[in-house]
């Protein structure tokens, strides 16, 4: 199995087979995956052919385009969602500590205004607005908040927009904040609660496309710029950084830097004050 793996990613990445798939793959849909990284496609490429147990690439084009299911299933499989409830703990602990102090202290009679773009099934939209919270709570300050949760899949927005969720979150959330936060939900789910819920509100969103938020005071990107092209990175940065307000905070996933932005160096929370 492993020599076979090799083989086809070997085939993938040498011939224009891959990108005649990538570009059907993004005809006729608001995505294109040419933006994409081709590792990471080539990787959801392979994954589905050894599920099909097809090992020549052409082959697997020509299924594409006589299996709409099997197209349908590469492309989730390229868009894939990683995320979980405070998946990181040492960002909580630097947006109580040192982020959500700095940004209350500015303009108190203006709402804050927070965006996750490619938030998936929501999580960390929620897990934000818990934070903020029970920030606002234990330093007794009243502060309006919207938190925009934006994603290319409309299946993703619709779920984050039900705030119901398995009953593995348990692993991720504390009990404290299950019985604070949720309340249950049929089959051993629970659900967003109202105060929460209403905080948030999501979108779907192209941030490679469709016009960006304005006046944001934080925007939280996770894992998305990782897996972009460097001429579409560049250009979801400029969107970003128009965003923002002159006060705002751009907090970037562990493996994420700003690049060879020196003007957005300061507000890369996760970089340079982390």
């Amino acid at each position: 199995l492993a020599g076979g793996q090799a083989a086809v990613v070997a085939d993938a990445s040498s011939g224009p087979e891959l990108d005649r798939i990538i570009g059907f793959l993004s005809a006729g849909d608001r995505i294109d995956f040419l933006h994409y990284k081709t590792p990471t496609i080539e990787r959801r490429i392979l994954r589905r052919m050894l599920l099909r147990n097809i090992s020549d690439l052409g082959a697997y084009r020509q299924q594409l385009e006589d299996e709409p299911a099997e197209r349908e299933a590469l492309y989730r499989d390229v868009l894939i969602g990683v995320t979980r409830f405070f998946r990181d703990p040492s960002r909580s602990t630097a947006l109580t500590k040192k982020v959500f102090p700095m940004l209350l202290d500015v303009e108190p009679e203006v709402p804050l205004r927070f965006w996750v773009p490619a938030c998936s099934t929501g999580e960390e939209v929620y897990s934000l607005a818990i934070l903020l919270v029970e920030y606002l709570t234990e330093k007794k300050l009243h502060r309006s908040v919207q938190i925009f949760g934006s994603d290319i899949k409309e299946d993703s927005i619709a779920f984050a927009r039900t705030g119901i969720y398995p009953k593995t979150i348990e692993d991720m959330v504390s009990p404290e904040r299950l019985r604070r936060f949720f309340t249950p939900a049929p089959g051993g789910r629970h659900s967003i609660a109202r105060s929460i819920r209403e905080l948030c509100v999501f979108v779907e969103h192209n941030v490679l496309k469709d016009p960006p938020f304005s006046r944001l005071d934080l925007i939280s990107c996770s894992n998305l710029l990782i897996y972009l092209q460097p001429a579409a990175q560049k250009r979801a940065l400029r969107f970003l950084h128009y965003a923002l307000n002159p006060t705002g905070y751009l907090v970037l996933g562990t493996s994420e830097t700003v690049g060879d932005r020196p003007d957005l160096s300061n507000r890369a929370a996760a970089r340079s004050r982390w």
